[in-house]
């Protein structure tokens, strides 16, 4: 990163970032009170935004802030803020051992009415609603109430759910993220049969509805498969989902569905150092699974 890198990210819109984000604010004037902690203050001071925890007689810029109140190191709070600018937030925050919370399902506040969680994922990822509907029907999407952010709940092998994968809703600013507390080694998760031959890995619960229109609706073909998603790239994820499916159905064949990129190349290569493991990208120099899914649609609309 170079200095106007930096700039730029502790230049960013704080109080719109802790929004998307899931944080919960009250405005009042030109000012932002933390709802859960009221001493914290954000405000613009030069065209920056500045936080306030009067409390901890502690202050700083957007950058200072994720530091202190979420762990992260520097370089990472610099990356999550370019990337907000950017128009596209994907929360990798790091928290350290003392703050981490574990997932209570009752703190998550559902919205009844999902019909921004259908908009979004039927216009802006082109998933057909019947896909959204039985995920909804198996309480495996739900719509967050402050937010509108989507939910893809993440469940163990006993069937509890112990947190989940988060997807914005806006058009305009792409926010990806997880529920604070949510289990270490387990995704979102959907088993399409009753029998699993392979265990597909996804780098997004999107990619992988993508990934279920494509080869069900389209190519009409089965697929005796568990699909999990990581949100993002996690090898704790891959290996602890192994080892759950493994004592399950024995010898299962796991598959990375990861993006068609230098970080999906990086992880790919990795994780074949350490184990037995295909691949399956996608086609076309495209990026992603949903990125096929709308070029599959548009063919068909042209």
């Amino acid at each position: 990163m170079n200095n106007e890198e930096i700039l730029q990210a502790r230049k960013a819109n704080l109080p719109n970032y802790l929004i998307r984000k899931g944080e919960q604010l009250e405005r009042n004037g030109l000012r932002y009170r933390h709802k859960k902690h009221n001493s914290l203050v954000f405000t613009q001071i030069d065209s920056r935004w500045a936080y306030f925890w009067n409390s901890r007689n502690e202050s700083g810029n957007a950058v200072d802030f994720l530091i202190s109140f979420y762990s992260m190191d520097f370089k990472t709070a610099v990356n999550e803020l370019i990337k907000f600018g950017s128009g596209i937030i994907f929360v990798t925050e790091k928290i350290s051992d003392q703050q981490k919370k574990s997932f209570i399902y009752g703190d998550l506040v559902i919205e009844k009415d999902m019909r921004r969680t259908f908009a979004y994922l039927s216009k802006n990822r082109y998933i057909r609603p019947e896909i959204v509907r039985v995920m909804a029907s198996r309480r495996l999407i739900y719509q967050q109430a402050h937010t509108n952010n989507i939910v893809f709940a993440v469940y163990d092998e006993a069937g509890n759910m112990v947190g989940g994968e988060l997807e914005g809703t806006l058009s305009d600013l792409r926010f990806k993220g997880i529920l604070e507390g949510t289990k270490y080694g387990y995704g979102f998760t959907v088993s399409l049969s009753k029998k699993a031959d392979y265990l597909l890995f996804f780098e997004s619960a999107v990619d992988l509805l993508s990934y279920i229109e494509i080869k069900i609706y389209i190519e009409q073909k089965e697929l005796p498969c568990i699909l999990v998603s990581m949100c993002g790239l996690k090898s704790n994820v891959v290996k602890h989902m192994i080892n759950i499916n493994k004592a399950r159905y024995g010898n299962i064949m796991a598959v990375l569905c990861v993006d068609a990129d230098q970080a999906g190349d990086k992880f790919i290569r990795n994780l074949k150092n350490e184990m037995d493991i295909k691949c399956s990208r996608p086609p076309n120099g495209l990026k992603d699974w949903n990125d096929y899914l709308k070029s599959l649609k548009s063919k068909k609309l042209n």
